[in-house]
């Protein structure tokens, strides 16, 4: 008997069969058998709450993103390298900036 044959013969019989409410049916043949497939573990409530550890490239991302966060801190409180030569940059700019004022204000005046 092929698989076609038998598939009809199935849906023969189950057209003349009405099932009964109570009643589960048996979709899977015996030759239709998965023996790959793992059945499903049963699971504890207690561990559906529990937290799930985070893989190694969520952990890596969310270190990388705390890293970002307390550099920026560091950085707009003026402790970092960078924050320290930005500002003594800005400073000179504005010392120039002023003297440059003062000069175009004496010649005005002068």
């Amino acid at each position: 008997m092929t698989r076609a044959e038998r598939k009809a013969l199935k849906a023969t019989q189950k057209k003349k069969a009405p099932k009964a409410d109570g009643e589960e049916e048996e979709e899977d043949d015996s030759d239709l058998v998965n023996p790959n497939r793992l059945s499903a573990k049963a699971k504890k409530l207690s561990d559906l709450n529990a937290p799930q550890p985070i893989s190694r490239r969520e952990r890596e991302a969310k270190e990388k993103q705390e890293a970002k966060e307390r550099y920026w801190k560091l950085h707009l409180e003026g402790k970092t390298d960078e924050a320290k030569s930005d500002l003594a940059r800005l400073a000179k700019i504005r010392k120039d900036r002023e003297e440059a004022a003062a000069r175009r204000k004496a010649e005005t005046e002068g």
